[in-house]
C-alpha cells in the first residue's frame, strides 16, 4: 500500500518533470567519493523505469518501502544516467509504459510473485554500465531480452557526457524475483457525518 501511495505522489510531483535521479548534461559530472554514477540502456524509449533501493535476503530482493527511488525515468538516447550515494542493493521495480515523452500516465508492469527483475549493487565513486535492457510485451507482462556493448555505452557517453566516458567500467547485475505483492490496493477511509 505504501509503495502504491509513493508511486502516486512520483506521478503527481512529475507532471512538469518526468525524471528524477537523472545526471543532467552539463552538471559537474565526476562521481565524488560518496556517489556512483550508473548506465543503463533502456529502450524502448517510452519505457520508464523506477530503481529502489532495498535488501537481498534468500535470493529475494526486498524493497525498503520507507525509502524515495533513486531513479524514475526514461531513457534518452537509449540510455538511463542516474546517480546515488546508496550502497544498498538497488533494483528496477516497477516499469511505466507511456504512449509519449510528455504523458505521465501509463500502464504499471512490477515484478512480483516470482518475476524476475534487474537488482545490482554498486561501490561509490565509480561510473558504471550495467548493461542493455529492451522491454517487450509477453501475454500480461514484459520481458527483459539482455544484452551488453560497453563500448556503444561509452559512445553514448562522449557525445553526451564527456566527463564520464573514460571512467566508465563494466558493472554487474543479477536477475531476481522481488517479494512485491501482485495484489496492490490502497484503501481510503470515507467518513460520514453522523
Amino acid at each position: 500500500m505504501i509503495r502504491q501511495i509513493a508511486i502516486l505522489v512520483l506521478a503527481a510531483a512529475s507532471t512538469a518533470c518526468t525524471s528524477m535521479g537523472r545526471v543532467e548534461q552539463g552538471a559537474a559530472l565526476a562521481p565524488s567519493a560518496n556517489q556512483t554514477i550508473f548506465v543503463i540502456g533502456v529502450k524502448p524509449d517510452n519505457y520508464r523505469v523506477s530503481v529502489f533501493p532495498g535488501s537481498v535476503k534468500e535470493g529475494v530482493f526486498r524493497q525498503n518501502l520507507l525509502l524515495p527511488a533513486t531513479f524514475y525515468g526514461a531513457s534518452e538516447g537509449g540510455y538511463v544516467i542516474g546517480k546515488t550515494g546508496s550502497t544498498n542493493p538497488l533494483a528496477i521495480t516497477n516499469v511505466r509504459v507511456v504512449s509519449s515523452e510528455s504523458s505521465i500516465m501509463g500502464a504499471d508492469f512490477i515484478p512480483c510473485e516470482g518475476a524476475k527483475t534487474v537488482v545490482f549493487s554498486l561501490a561509490k565513486g565509480r561510473v558504471v554500465y550495467l548493461g542493455d535492457l529492451t522491454y517487450d510485451f509477453a501475454g500480461n507482462g514484459l520481458r527483459i531480452i539482455e544484452s551488453t556493448d560497453l563500448e556503444a555505452a561509452r559512445k553514448h557517453l562522449r557525445a553526451n557526457y564527456p566527463q564520464l566516458a573514460d571512467a566508465l567500467a563494466q558493472g554487474r547485475y543479477e536477475l531476481l524475483p522481488t517479494s512485491l505483492s501482485c495484489s496492490q490496493s490502497i484503501t481510503i477511509p470515507v467518513y460520514l457525518p453522523g
